[in-house]
């Protein structure tokens, strides 16, 4: 294997026709985490109309615990109370998703595969779970068991 001292970040074609990232130049063998400084010069991301995204990580790490306390916050009070009525519901919920996250966690290591075609399936599958609960709310159906 001979070393080449330039290597090319390639892309998706679908990626780069739909204007997400672009390669603008040459990068010397992006391997490991060291060259993170090197990979951020070489993609310059582009968002809607074709305007360069400039990055703010320490930004969106504060929207990330920003909108991670309002949702804990506005969620504390439904919570808070199915505790007081029901709380072996409140362990079910909580027992079924960290169950669902450790074994999709776990497939998608252990698999190494691309999973966004699942992300896109469930997405729709979750949209139409909400259509049908909506069109529930209108149609009278027998009492269960």
């Amino acid at each position: 294997m001979g070393h080449r001292p330039e290597a090319r970040l390639e892309l998706p074609e679908r990626r780069r026709a739909a204007g997400l990232a672009e390669v603008v130049g040459p990068a010397p063998r992006l391997t490991g985490v060291t060259h993170c400084a090197r990979l951020q010069q070489v993609v310059r991301t582009r968002g809607p109309g074709g305007v360069d995204v400039h990055r703010a990580p320490q930004l969106a790490i504060g929207l990330l615990f920003g909108v991670g306390a309002f949702l804990g916050v506005a969620a504390a009070p439904a919570l808070g109370y199915y505790a007081s009525v029901d709380p072996q519901a409140l362990w079910q919920a909580a027992g079924t998703t960290a169950l669902f996250i450790a074994g999709f966690g776990a497939y998608g290591y252990a698999t190494r595969r691309d999973l966004s075609m699942i992300g896109r399936i469930a997405f729709f599958a979750l949209l139409g779970l909400i259509v049908f609960g909506i069109v529930l709310m209108f149609v009278s159906s027998p009492p269960g068991t």
